[in-house]
This record gives C-alpha cells, sequence and structure tokens, in this order.
C-alpha cells in the first residue's frame, strides 16, 4: 500500500482516524475490533471447510463443483440463524454475503459448525449423519448463546 507518497498518507490518515476512534469512543473501537476478529476468523475456518470437503468429495471419488461448496455454506447458514438462509435473507432484505450481516454471537455459531462440520468430512462422514450432527451442534450452541 505504501509504494508511494500518496498511499503513505492515505495509510497514516487511517491509522490516525483509528487512535481517535479508540481515544474518542473505546466501546465502539472494541466492538468494531471484536466483531473484525469473529469475521476473520470465521473465514479462516470458512477456507479450512472447504479443503475438507473438496478432500472428502476427492476421496468419495467426486469431482468437486461449486454447488457442493454452495451446500455446505447454506446448510450452516441456515443452521445458524434456525431458518433457511434464503427465507432469512428475504425477511431482513438482505442482498450479498448474509455473514457480513450476522451478530458477533452468530459468526461464533458459524466458526464451532464450520470446525465440527470439517472434522466429520475428514472422518468420511456422509452428508446426511453429519447434517443431523450439526443440526443438534447448532441447538446447543443456540440453547448457550455461545
Amino acid at each position: 500500500m505504501e509504494k508511494n507518497e500518496v498511499g503513505r498518507e492515505i495509510r497514516n490518515y487511517f491509522i490516525e482516524a483509528e487512535k481517535q476512534l479508540q481515544k474518542i469512543a473505546p466501546n465502539v473501537y472494541r466492538n468494531n475490533l471484536e466483531a473484525t476478529q469473529k469475521r476473520l476468523a470465521s473465514i479462516d475456518y470458512n477456507h479450512a471447510l472447504k479443503q475438507s470437503l473438496q478432500s472428502h468429495l476427492i476421496r468419495q471419488g467426486k469431482q468437486p463443483q461449486p454447488k457442493h461448496f454452495i451446500n455446505e455454506s447454506k446448510l450452516i447458514d441456515g443452521l445458524t440463524v434456525g431458518v433457511s438462509i434464503k427465507e432469512w435473507k428475504e425477511r431482513n432484505n438482505i442482498k450479498g454475503n448474509p455473514r457480513d450481516y450476522f451478530t458477533l454471537e452468530q459468526l461464533e455459531i458459524v466458526k464451532e459448525l464450520e470446525k465440527t462440520d470439517s472434522t466429520l468430512l475428514e472422518l468420511d462422514i456422509p452428508y446426511q449423519e453429519r447434517k443431523k450432527q450439526l443440526i443438534a451442534l447448532a441447538a446447543r450452541l443456540h440453547r448457550f448463546d455461545v
């Protein structure tokens, strides 16, 4: 980003703005930082899940296709919000990636579901059994408000 003077100025501007936010509104700063950290953690687990799913499909003799990854994502997102993700997006008038609108608690649930799903995939557990286990875990996570 700092390839030239303009890039350095822009970077310095944002660093200073972040310092001011931390000073003026520490709670907002902490909440933004926590939200960013939770979102990044869910992204990390999403990458691991994609790798596990791809390996699982290859071991099953299947060619990984976009629909496999989309279905897994819809399953986890739906379990996170308690209804199909399509229905949730319509109810909340959301376009684009629903995870950008999830609460911190929902992002924590996503992380736990993805972590578990990844492990189940590594064990070559079939889809219906994985789904059953993830439903049970989601119910437990919602009950305890992770």
